[in-house]
């Protein structure tokens, strides 16, 4: 299952200016279309406003569906979510 070409989400306001940094370990539920079904916070970024952002944000990703003997079936993906004040530009 691909994932790769999404939006990161943005870095919320408040926790920028705390430096707050972490990251979010999402596991997602991917439809056999690649939508996302359903995504729950596997391991939690410390802050919940980063893990809120991280869910918001994959909730509008679109995936590529995996994929069994040919066919797309749905499954689920584990996505690292990492926020980092100094990879913002």
């Amino acid at each position: 299952m691909a994932y790769g070409t999404n939006p990161p989400p943005p870095y919320p306001s408040t926790a920028r200016r705390r430096g707050w940094e972490g990251e979010v370990l999402l596991l997602v539920n991917v439809t056999t279309q690649g939508e996302v079904d359903k995504v729950t916070v596997h391991q939690s970024s410390g802050y919940q406003i980063l893990d809120r952002a991280a869910l918001n944000a994959v909730y509008r990703w679109e995936f590529q569906a995996a994929q069994k003997n040919g066919r797309a079936v749905a499954g689920q993906v584990m996505v690292p979510i990492r926020f980092s004040i100094k990879d913002i530009q």
